[in-house]
């Protein structure tokens, strides 16, 4: 028996499962949201959301380019990685992104994603580039990308210890999105939210356990998920029927000993 049955669970309640993704609207999810809305609303040229590994930033991002509808304008969104070797590399997954198809030469990409950006602004509607990971390769190619076209708005994930240099490339930056850590609110309400929709009970863990959790996460989503998803794990074995701070500090001493 596997421990989602044996919680009465119908599915994992965290993290992807055969390319689902459920996503939880903390505070500063939705504060990013919000904020993503007007930066594309008011066709400004581009963005940093910036949060560090474990942030939620990458489920923000494939969040938006799926689910959110933007007012007052037609908005093509696109979403992509910002992780590539070269200018070549970044280019032909740019052209592949917007176009369709892979092309053999870099000045071919850029004149087909040119063109495709040119075609869509003749029916005014605007490109949403939203870029993971971005690199100054990006930020250079973006750069040109909005001085071109007012039709073409870019946001560029990245962390703190790297938007220094994507601003210098770009040359500024109208807005600066921060994914703060999440406080024990959002993390009670993501937890309890994630057993409910996968056929639990939301008191599955108990106030203190959601505390302890929240305490060694450190508030940071994709940490307080996999914790929290160990935790199953470990009451399963034990044939507890509800998850307790005791439970929770066991799986973080198995982690700390695994890692010495």
């Amino acid at each position: 028996m596997s421990y989602h049955e044996y919680w009465r669970l119908h599915r994992l309640p965290f993290g992807q499962v055969n390319g689902r993704e459920d996503f939880y609207e903390g505070t500063s999810q939705r504060e990013a949201i919000a904020r993503l809305r007007f930066l594309v609303g008011n066709a400004r040229s581009v963005g940093l959301l910036i949060g560090g590994p474990g942030s939620g930033r990458s489920s923000l991002l494939r969040h938006v380019s799926r689910n959110v509808l933007w007012t007052g304008a037609i908005v093509e969104t696109v979403l992509l990685s910002g992780r590539c070797d070269s200018q070549a590399d970044w280019l032909d997954q740019l052209s592949g992104a917007m176009c369709g198809e892979p092309t053999l030469h870099s000045t071919d990409a850029w004149r087909r994603t040119c063109d495709t950006i040119d075609a869509a602004s003749r029916q005014d509607v605007y490109t949403c580039l939203l870029v993971d990971d971005a690199s100054s390769v990006v930020a250079e190619s973006v750069s040109s990308l909005i001085n071109r076209s007012r039709h073409v708005t870019a946001v560029l994930g990245c962390s703190n210890e790297t938007a220094g240099n994507l601003v210098h490339r770009i040359g500024g930056c109208p807005l600066r999105i921060d994914l703060p850590h999440w406080a024990l609110s959002d993390s009670a309400g993501f937890v309890r939210q994630s057993v409910a929709d996968a056929g639990g009970d939301p008191e599955l863990f108990n106030d203190a356990a959601i505390v302890r959790l929240h305490e060694l996460s450190e508030g940071r989503v994709a940490t307080l998920a996999r914790l929290a998803e160990l935790s199953l794990l470990a009451g399963a074995g034990a044939r507890a029927t509800q998850i307790t701070p005791d439970i929770v500090e066991a799986i973080q001493d198995e982690m700390l000993v695994a890692a010495a």
